[in-house]
């Protein structure tokens, strides 16, 4: 089975970093700790190297002295050979010594080295009558020569290589297998991380295809407070908006024809009855009937505009331009606007507006909502009832209540009321039923809130604005 492309870039991403990681732990190990301890364990090498060539160099005086070697004819005798032998096996070296820059007696088969008497002062060390040379060939060795004190005046050197003990660099190499272990075991811990991520996101692909494939119930389970599960909770959020869009566009959609059909019919059935009249050549009727179809053409107008506002606000997400503006003045010119309405049914109207200092919304959207509320109040009020407006603030909220004298209200219906093509209880009164539903979407937009009540008074919507309005 091939693994998600997402899940290989994660794993090569996170090897890489590693790898860019222990490199540099590595080369800063190496620059600071590893050179120091180097550097305190050569001092403490040629310290105890010093030590011991003093002793060696006491050892082979007092023996040359012991056996009166006192001349280089009678250092060379099996016992100061074997004796050299000895010393040079106890301490894993090669020992040898020289009068004169001529060779006395060796410890090992062989020549000697070549090139340590061109040694450069670089890595010479010089303590008294020895000199030390440390590190100076390929193997880096430590070659110490040391004067032998005898009982005659003779020129009697001491030599002696010493092999460098590698404990060092074998502690060096560890730490970088030690590394490369790391490096190798953290990438496969992280495989389970890398699969849960990437699994994760394999089912927000699968959760989107199938709402793509129409399955629009379908929501995705994605539990944690990660970015994922953030992005899993964002994801049904979109599914529940889009299967409400989809699901109330056919709503609306079945609405909208059920609604088009009463005035259709309507002026199919004028359609016809002119015909017969026209047949009669009875044209007093003709222009009862011609209006008739003006009124229901008028009616389908009006319902085409409102269908398209609600859609515009709901499922297009228009965005309101908020603005200062007086939202008193407003609704007293929207009540000026109904009053020939108003004067015809002899209703009486009585309003009760606080100055609201330092609105803002949007005027036009806004105008709108409050002119559906006021002029379903003047609709469904019967002639010679009352009206009353009122307008206030309360902290950084503003009220509008609007009571018209009518029927109390089943608590179904106050929330019925709201939706679209929905009437007030059994009314027969003209109208497309989207007002209420358009009023409630701006205001909404605008973060406020509108409610339906039984008042002691009648019929009541209340609308709820903050004061600086937002989307």
């Amino acid at each position: 089975m091939r693994p998600p492309k997402l899940y290989i870039k994660f794993f090569l991403s996170f090897t890489f970093m590693l790898i860019i990681t222990l490199l540099m732990i590595y080369g800063l190990h190496m620059k600071t700790e590893v050179r120091a301890r180097n550097r305190y364990i050569r001092e403490q090498v040629r310290l105890y190297t010093i030590e011991r060539v003093i002793l060696l160099t006491e050892l082979i005086g007092e023996k040359i002295r012991s056996e009166s070697y006192d001349i280089p004819d009678k250092i060379i005798n099996d016992d100061m050979q074997a004796f050299l032998n000895n010393l040079a096996k106890l301490n894993t070296a090669k020992i040898w010594l020289t009068s004169n820059n001529n060779l006395l007696l060796k410890s090992f088969e062989g020549e000697i080295p070549a090139g340590l008497s061109s040694l450069t002062d670089e890595n010479r060390f010089v303590s008294d009558d020895i000199t030390l040379y440390h590190g100076f060939n390929s193997t880096r060795d430590i070659y110490v020569i040391s004067s032998v004190k005898t009982s005659a005046s003779v020129n009697m050197l001491f030599h002696v290589i010493f092999g460098e003990r590698r404990g060092g660099e074998r502690e060096g190499t560890g730490f970088i297998f030690g590394l490369a272990g790391i490096g190798i075991i953290i990438p496969i811990l992280v495989i389970p991380i890398s699969r849960f991520i990437t699994e994760r996101v394999k089912e927000l692909k699968q959760s989107a295809l199938r709402i793509a494939s129409g399955d629009l119930a379908h929501r995705i389970d994605i539990k944690g407070r990660d970015e994922i599960g953030e992005l899993g909770a964002a994801f049904n959020q979109m599914a529940d908006k889009v299967e409400r869009m989809i699901v109330g566009g056919k709503d609306l959609t079945a609405l909208v024809s059920h609604e088009l059909r009463t005035p259709l019919t309507r002026i199919r059935i004028a359609e016809e009855i002119l015909r017969e009249k026209l047949e009669n050549e009875k044209p007093e009727i003709y222009l009862r009937h011609l209006n008739d179809i003006s009124e229901d053409v008028e009616f389908l107008n009006k319902l085409i505009g409102r269908i398209l506002e609600l859609s515009k606000i709901d499922m297009l997400g228009a965005r309101f331009e908020m603005q200062p503006f007086d939202i008193r003045q407003l609704i007293l010119d929207l009540i000026q606007q109904l009053k020939p309405i108003v004067d015809r049914k002899h209703l009486y109207v009585y309003t009760d507006f606080s100055l609201i200092n330092g609105f803002i919304g949007n005027r036009n959207a806004l105008s709108t909502a409050f002119l559906n509320i006021l002029d379903n109040a003047v609709k469904y009020t019967a002639p010679d009832g009352r009206i009353y407006a009122s307008l206030f603030q309360e902290d950084k909220r503003v009220v509008l209540s609007v009571v018209n004298t009518y029927k109390k209200l089943d608590e179904e219906d106050l929330l019925r009321i709201f939706e679209p093509f929905q009437r007030a209880g059994d009314s027969d009164t003209s109208g497309s039923g989207l007002g209420l539903a358009i009023t409630q979407k701006i205001v909404e937009r605008h973060g406020g809130l509108v409610r339906a009540y039984n008042s002691d008074r009648g019929f009541e919507i209340r609308i709820t604005l903050p004061v600086h309005c937002h989307q």
